[in-house]
């Protein structure tokens, strides 16, 4: 059997006190190794799991030596120990303590046998197998549930058989690995006791020099949970403060080209109708390009609308070639406008790249004017004379185009910018066609020509290339000379030959 004194010389070198010392030093190392495991766990992370797991051996050792010093004699379960320490060859005092944890936490009831080691336990050399010497049967011993059930009494010490491997896993971190001479226990320079002759314990050959495995512990309650690391949340971006709000300019009380569609809805408020491109208030309008106000109807002057009137000089008319800015200074805001029309009431201008082309001056209300140019005033204009004639001679029309000029209900006909004709509803214009020299025989007939009918009727009322009026009253031609004619009130000179 081995002897108690050998085992005890392992838990003298863990708690670092030699061997057979005295209860009160064994206890003062274990307040020192205590005091040591204290401080590890206090660093918690891995050195407080080793410094839990180095307390908790070493205070299994002082129980040890306790009983051993205080009653003569060793649990069962220091025996135990011993036998599968030889039988492995595993001389190092952590590993025997693994074993004796093992043993220690095995739940009561469980089977004795143990199971082989995983291939990969680090042991050098494996000690021969051990034989008990006397063919005895022996009774399997129940492992302790807990340490306090392994430092109570046994009832007898009791021999076991070779068993299989002790099954343990390595640790996490193993520390270095103790070389064991041959023949010494750790710690402890002297050899081993020889086991008696007539034990009837298996003496174990002498082992090869081994490196002690690791410290094992199997199913050994695992210590309070390291507080798990904090989990790195990428830091948000800042979010900045909401920019505050600029105060919502007072409505200007119009809304103009250019706004959008909430400066109308500031000033006109809640439209009667309305789309992407054009709102309605009544029988008013306006209209939208890229949400911004192009231009605006403004029937019956309710709209709160008005074009933005630039500084320049206000020479107080227009007329040809001038722009957009230049009405708008003359004129004041039309009542309804677009790119190329602008109105006033019943008056209306039109422009073409933004200049003044014509206009409409129907009322007489409109301050445009064509400018005059210097030149001969012969009182009347005529057939071939130009515009500018007709201008000095008439003054400004109410209608103009590029081929046509109204002077209220009378108008002038253009080609190429000169007279082709006229009409004289209400004989104001100052308009005749010359009377060439010749004879004025009192009257016309057919296949006579223009000029014999104005030699002898003067000036029609109105007159065209084929169509000559006479108040009511026509006459026609073809290739220049009459066809035929219409009395209607007789005061045609006018007969058949």
């Amino acid at each position: 059997m081995t002897s108690p004194t050998a085992d005890l010389s392992a838990y003298d070198t863990l708690l670092g006190v030699p061997h057979g010392a005295p209860l009160p030093q064994v206890r003062a190392a274990f307040s020192r190794v205590q005091a040591e495991c204290q401080a590890g766990l206090a660093a918690g992370g891995e050195e407080a799991r080793q410094a839990a797991q180095r307390l908790e051996a070493a205070e299994f050792a002082l129980a040890q030596l306790e009983a051993h010093l205080q009653q003569g004699r060793l649990p069962v379960v220091a025996d135990v120990a011993a036998q599968e320490r030889a039988r492995l060859g595993c001389l190092a005092p952590v590993a025997l303590l693994g074993s004796l944890l093992l043993f220690t936490l095995w739940p009561k009831g469980a089977p004795a046998e143990i199971p082989s080691p995983p291939a990969d336990f680090p042991v050098v050399a494996e000690a021969p197998e051990v034989k008990p010497t006397a063919p005895e049967a022996q009774t399997p011993l129940a492992a302790p549930a807990s340490i306090p059930d392994a430092m109570a009494e046994p009832s007898s010490p009791t021999e076991t058989t070779g068993q299989d491997s002790l099954q343990v896993e390595p640790a996490e971190e193993p520390p270095p690995p103790v070389l064991v001479e041959p023949g010494t226990y750790p710690g402890e320079g002297a050899p081993m006791e020889a086991a008696p002759a007539d034990s009837t314990e298996a003496v174990a050959a002498e082992p090869a020099p081994v490196v002690a495995p690791p410290p094992v512990v199997a199913d050994e309650p695992a210590p309070p949970a390291e507080p798990p690391a904090p989990v790195a949340v990428p830091a948000a971006a800042p979010v900045a403060p909401p920019a505050a709000k600029k105060p919502q300019a007072a409505p200007q009380g119009y809304f103009t080209v250019g706004d959008t569609k909430d400066d109308v809805l500031r000033v006109m408020g809640q439209p009667s109708d309305f789309g992407e491109t054009h709102w309605t208030y009544g029988i008013n309008s306006v209209n939208f390009s890229g949400g911004k106000v192009q231009d605006w109807s403004n029937i019956d002057g309710t709209l709160k609308a008005k074009l933005v009137v630039p500084s320049g000089k206000n020479k107080g008319y227009f007329t040809m070639g001038d722009t957009k800015d230049d009405v708008l200074r003359v004129m004041g805001q039309p009542s309804d406008f677009g790119e190329t029309h602008w109105t006033y009431g019943i008056n209306s201008v039109n422009f073409s790249g933004g200049k003044v082309q014509d206009w409409s001056n129907i009322d007489g209300t409109l301050k445009a004017k064509l400018v005059v140019p210097p030149g001969k005033n012969k009182g009347y204009f005529t057939v071939g004379d130009t515009k500018d004639d007709v201008l000095r001679v008439m003054g400004q029309p109410s209608d103009f185009g590029e081929t046509h000029w109204n002077y209220g209900i009378n108008s002038v006909n253009f080609s190429a910018g000169q007279v082709i004709d006229w009409s004289n509803i209400d004989g104001t214009l100052k308009a005749k066609l010359v009377v060439p020299p010749g004879k004025n025989k009192g009257y016309f007939t057919v296949g006579d020509t223009k000029d014999d009918v104005l030699r002898v009727m003067g000036q029609p009322s109105d007159f065209g290339e084929t169509h000559w009026t006479y108040g009511i009253n026509s006459v026609n031609f073809s290739a220049g000379k009459v066809t035929d004619w219409s009395n209607i009130d007789g005061t045609l000179k006018a007969r058949l030959e």
